[in-house]
């Protein structure tokens, strides 16, 4: 998959942002973490990826990928929206999902994962990937905080040239696998009904990837 068009123009223009690009076996799902009527966007916008998850037959489609802007699962300082007394942790779903964060700043991304962490789960979402910190970098399937062979694997691949992603916090949490935040560089993901590749060039070397990793197709 070289690109793929984005569908909608500025917020101010559109409300809806979210959608599915049906692929021949490579479903992805745009999700919209910065609506500006948020909170009713924001049950507007689990109904509709909980239907439009459900109706996917993974026999047929081997692998599913959520791209939104915000990343939850980043060990970047600049950009933590925390819930509760733990990072990384949601102890009350509903509070957090109204928005009651710890920690947010412009950081709405916890408030999201609330609730959307179990529909990946449930659907067997493959891939989430995400932008926002300038920075590049690869989780361990995790669920819930913890490294979990039947988690979701989160990418953060913001390190397209608007500044780097700064400092990381003080503890690394297990399930962080490869982080780079200061060089400038670009994912490429191929896929093929054998395997998902993806892959993290930097821009000083277009051959040879930083960081790679592959995802066997839902049996």
């Amino acid at each position: 998959m070289n690109r793929f068009a984005y569908r909608c123009r500025h917020p101010v223009h559109v409300v809806h942002v979210w959608w599915h690009d049906a692929g021949i076996f490579l479903p992805v799902v745009k999700l919209n973490t910065g609506g500006t009527n948020w909170r009713r966007e924001r049950d507007l916008q689990l109904e509709w990826f909980q239907s439009d998850l459900g109706q996917v037959d993974r026999k047929k489609t081997p692998y599913v990928i959520v791209v939104k802007h915000n990343p939850f699962y980043n060990t970047y300082e600049d950009h933590q929206c925390i819930c509760g007394s733990t990072r990384f942790e949601t102890e009350d779903v509903e509070s957090c999902w109204g928005g009651d964060y710890t920690r947010a700043k412009s950081e709405p991304h916890c408030g999201l994962q609330a609730k959307l962490e179990d529909v990946y789960a449930q659907y067997k979402v493959n891939v989430v990937f995400a932008g926002h910190a300038h920075g590049y970098e690869r989780s361990k399937p995790v669920l819930k905080n913890k490294v979990d062979r039947n988690g979701v694997v989160y990418v953060t691949t913001g390190a397209g040239g608007r500044g780097h992603a700064g400092s990381r916090i003080d503890s690394i949490p297990d399930w962080s696998a490869f982080a780079e935040g200061d060089v400038y560089g670009a994912s490429r993901l191929i896929a093929t009904r054998e395997k998902m590749q993806v892959l993290w060039f930097s821009d000083d070397d277009t051959t040879t990837p930083l960081d790679s990793f592959e995802i066997a197709p839902l049996q």
